[in-house]
């Protein structure tokens, strides 16, 4: 009995190491993390590729990494890689670890095997970490922060000036400034002939949505070679900014900020309209909150308005309206003037109440009829023959003469309407050049009231007194 329990405990002794055998071998032990220290990081300016050598010299290691493809980053004061993930193969070539990925150890140089290494922002600087496979399957893992990037291009220019054409099928840009001049071909179509819109993208000679660049530096043409360039349309006009090889020397980074299409001189109505404009009227409807009532008076808070025109977006855009940061857009159809009277259209405001918040767009008001006309029914704009004078004519519809400019607010939770005793309706307002103010057109007030039958119209349910508004936050164009 003795001797069977001995071979027993031996068994299970034996069982007991190669069980213990096993387990280490196959499961590896933890690996460390080795913190680096980043020797050069750079951006290509024309690949977009972002590329650094990052190292730990106690451990004789060093990293070399080329992340992703992100031509964007051009066009950034210091271009930082974006947020995320990036793995070998990956399918979106921004978040791809790309050839040429490599660690340097006391075996020589080896390239990256599987790699996922994530990238996180800090202000100017960036994070990485991860871990990576390289030689015969060595895992290491590894971060280093406090990186920045530079361009790869050593100098860059500021264009002063730009001008547009567009033939239906392509557009030629041409960027200048005091003594020199970059042109391009864009490949693609947007708009009109008579009102073109270069899309917003990415644009480069490697895609092939971009040629025949050439570059003037003030005595000679200098053939291009790579170009990278960003479209984006801000403030009326647009970003263009990029890089391009040049035969003579390194990659140049350019910019330039401002309107490209405008129209010829003689009938430019967007420089035409510019500037300053004063409002007259000879009748308001104020609210009265003693009588708790619309009434008209004779008197009211009278206003000045900017005007400047946006003629990529074949509007103007007048600033200044009732109140110092309100904003409304006037379209030019090319049969005259008028202005969206609709909430997603032309959002001058969103004004948040304790009854909900309300969405601030120019209206016509009939006090008589106790309507407005619906959304989606522009308001026409009279123009003078010489240009000095901007009037909004009453509107008569089915008997009802809508003959009040002011503004009206439509609920973004239904489809109710709000008065806002803030604001003062206005009758049939002249809008006057400040410029030419003495020698303007004479007066609009009690011009007969345009006649378009069948218009829909609509009811305003509340009055929003100042004391239940929280906010007003003004729609930034």
């Amino acid at each position: 009995m003795k001797d069977c329990i001995y071979h027993f405990v031996l068994a299970v002794a034996a069982l007991s190491a190669a069980v213990a055998c096993t387990y280490r071998d196959e499961v590896p032990s933890p690996v460390s993390t080795v913190s680096f220290t980043a020797s050069q990081a750079v951006y290509d300016d024309l690949s977009g590729d972002f590329s650094l050598v990052i190292g730990n010299d106690s451990e004789g290691l060093v990293m070399e990494l080329r992340l992703g493809s992100q031509p964007d980053k051009v066009s950034r004061q210091v271009p930082l890689p974006e947020t995320g993930l990036y793995t070998i193969g990956a399918s979106d070539v921004g978040f791809r670890i790309l050839d040429g990925s490599q660690i340097t150890d006391s075996s020589g140089v080896q390239p990256l095997k599987e790699a996922g290494i994530s990238v996180s922002s800090d202000g100017n600087t960036c994070k990485i970490s991860g871990t990576v496979v390289y030689g015969s399957g060595t895992p290491l893992r590894f971060d280093a922060g406090g990186i920045s990037f530079s361009h790869s291009s050593s100098s860059s220019m500021d264009f002063e000036d730009a001008k547009g054409q567009y033939d239906g099928h392509k557009f030629l840009i041409r960027l200048s400034g005091e003594q020199s001049a970059l042109e391009m071909t864009f490949l693609t179509t947007g708009g009109t002939v008579d009102a073109p819109v270069l899309p917003d993208g990415n644009y480069s000679t490697a895609y092939g949505n971009i040629s025949d660049c050439s570059y003037t530096d003030g005595s000679s043409d200098i053939p291009v070679g790579e170009l990278v360039c960003e479209v984006s349309r801000e403030k009326g006009g647009y970003v263009i900014s990029g890089a391009f090889s040049a035969e003579n020397g390194g990659p140049v980074r350019f910019y330039y900020e401002g309107l490209v299409f405008r129209p010829e001189p003689e009938d430019n109505l967007y420089l035409a309209l510019g500037g300053q404009w004063d409002m007259r009227t000879d009748s308001w409807f104020v609210y009265n909150t003693e009588t708790k009532a619309w009434e008209e008076s004779s008197e009211g808070d009278g206003f000045s308005v900017t005007v400047s025109g946006l003629p990529d977006y074949s509007s103007f855009l007048v600033e200044d309206l009732f109140e110092a940061d309100f904003a409304m857009l006037i379209e030019n159809t090319g049969d005259g003037l008028s202005i969206p009277s609709s909430a997603l259209d032309n959002p001058v405001a969103l004004v948040h109440a304790s009854s909900g918040s309300f969405v601030l767009f120019p209206a016509l008001y009939s006090f008589e009829a106790g309507l407005f006309l619906s959304e989606g029914n522009d308001i026409p704009v009279s123009l003078s023959e010489d240009r000095s004078l901007m009037s909004i004519p009453a509107v008569e519809a089915d008997g009802v003469v809508y003959n009040y400019f002011g503004l009206i607010g439509r609920s973004t939770s239904g489809g109710s309407y709000s008065m806002f005793s803030n604001w003062s309706f206005i009758m049939t307002p002249d809008f006057v050049a400040a410029a030419s103010e003495n020698e303007a057109s004479s007066s609009s007030f009690g011009l007969t009231a345009i006649e378009a039958d069948g218009l829909p119209c609509s009811v305003v349910s509340g009055i929003i007194l100042p004391e239940d508004i929280i906010s007003i936050e003004p729609v930034k164009r």
